[in-house]
């Protein structure tokens, strides 16, 4: 749901630090991500990542119209589908898929909602 991608971020991090694996994953590169300065970036949830697509991505007409400079590709969510699954977003059609988590998807940090 919207406002669910830091606390599914958390989550996320917390599991693979419990197993001992620090692997570079979705979840982990968005929450290490420092740009503009800022260290509060995370893995946006599926429904925030559609947000993005009709406010900002290719959904969004007008001067709005991807200013968000997407690629048409597909990118990972922080809800989770399953133990290997989770959704992920098409930026080409608009729509949410589910992607197995062993796929190399793009990502895109967000800082609030």
């Amino acid at each position: 749901s919207l406002y669910a991608g830091k606390m599914n971020t958390s989550m996320i991090i917390a599991v693979h630090s419990a197993k001992d694996d620090i692997d570079n994953h979705a979840a982990l590169v968005c929450a290490n991500y420092t740009g503009s300065g800022y260290g509060d970036w995370y893995l946006p949830s599926i429904a925030e990542l559609a947000l993005m697509y009709n406010n900002i991505g290719q959904g969004a007409t007008g001067d709005l119209d991807n200013i968000g400079g997407f690629a048409d590709a597909y990118y990972w969510s922080s809800t989770e589908v399953s133990a290997n699954v989770a959704w992920v977003f098409s930026f080409f059609f608009g729509g949410a898929v589910n992607g197995s988590k062993f796929n190399g998807l793009r990502v895109r940090a967000v800082r609030a909602f």
